[in-house]
């Protein structure tokens, strides 16, 4: 049985800071749009991640005010944050180095690493993404490290929420931004009939 879960989002002043920086990025014709999911999902909107990472306060700023929003109980007696390739790498160690933890990174098939859980049974995780689209890949993380009896704990941190049925996850969301954005097959894609070209990839 899966708890209600609910979402937990920063003040939109973060949304403002992140959209004038060029980081939450909404394209139109005939400007780029975004490829997820090997091309199989396209839209207009994006967390351009490689320039968050270029910006380290403003990432540093972000998961420090996520971590606050995070209720109490989530946060204290964390171990190991948990996040998966590509782009999770770089925020779970920075998660990790504002809680003074390990950070590890699980590939997108867990079951390739059970070993690393080996002596991490009981310990508590934070897991934390870059952007939760349709929480396929978060889902089938946090049911990993739950049949590895990991306590991955009620709220997972998403620096974009883009609009996965949080019941889904079961777990809450807390994010910087949050909203449902517009997802089109290949064949259906406005902008793909537009003309819009220079399409930039984000696996996820």
């Amino acid at each position: 049985m899966i708890a209600e879960a609910s979402r937990i989002t920063l003040d939109r002043s973060w949304r403002q800071q992140l959209a004038e920086a060029g980081i939450f990025q909404k394209f139109s014709v005939p400007g780029p749009h975004v490829v997820y999911e090997g091309g199989a999902l396209h839209s207009d909107t994006a967390l351009n991640v490689h320039r968050l990472f270029s910006a380290p306060e403003t990432l540093n700023g972000m998961c420090s005010a996520l971590l606050r929003a995070l209720p109490p109980r989530c946060s204290d007696g964390v171990s190991l944050v948990v996040s998966h390739p590509p782009y999770g790498e770089p925020i779970a160690k920075k998660f990790a180095d504002l809680l003074g933890c390990k950070a590890v990174i699980v590939p997108d098939d867990p079951s390739d690493s059970p070993s690393t859980w080996s002596n991490s049974i009981g310990e508590r995780v934070l897991v934390v993404t870059d952007e939760v689209l349709t929480g396929g890949r978060m889902t089938r993380l946090i049911s990993f490290l739950d049949s590895m009896g990991v306590a991955s704990g009620t709220h997972v941190i998403a620096l974009a929420d883009f609009g996965a049925p949080s019941l889904r996850l079961g777990r809450s969301v807390v994010s910087a931004i949050s909203e449902k954005i517009p997802l089109w097959s290949p064949s259906d894609c406005p902008m793909c009939a537009a003309g819009s070209c220079g399409k930039r990839r984000i696996e996820l």
